[in-house]
């Protein structure tokens, strides 16, 4: 008996995602990553977004919670209690999944 079209196509479904799956687990690598975000600027920062995810205002020393988000690059943008804008590129990959980015003193994006 001949395979249906059917049976075809999901096969082919199958195949894709278990392939997916692999490049994903392949090398340690992971797809996505916990991501929190630790305030060490001298006040506030307000409107916190890493590509879509909005970690809302996060207060002199103090941790956002941590967000799941895809392996990837994204803008990072944060408004200090000021009024000054920062800005800049978030580039996510490697094989740890938990990701803590650290606004330093002097308002720039580190990875710890």
């Amino acid at each position: 008996m001949k395979p249906s079209r059917g049976t075809k196509i999901a096969a082919i479904i199958l195949g894709f995602t278990i392939s997916l799956l692999a490049a994903c687990i392949k090398d340690d690598a992971v797809c996505s990553f916990r991501v929190s975000i630790r305030n060490d600027y001298f006040e506030q920062i307000n409107n916190v977004t890493v590509g879509n995810l909005n970690f809302g205002s996060i207060g002199m020393g103090d941790s956002s919670i941590g967000k799941e988000i895809k392996i990837g690059k994204y803008s990072f943008r944060a408004l200090s209690a000021s009024g000054l804008l920062f800005e800049s590129t978030v580039n996510l990959r490697g094989d740890k999944y938990d990701v803590q980015l650290r606004f330093n003193s002097e308002g720039k994006l580190e990875s710890l």
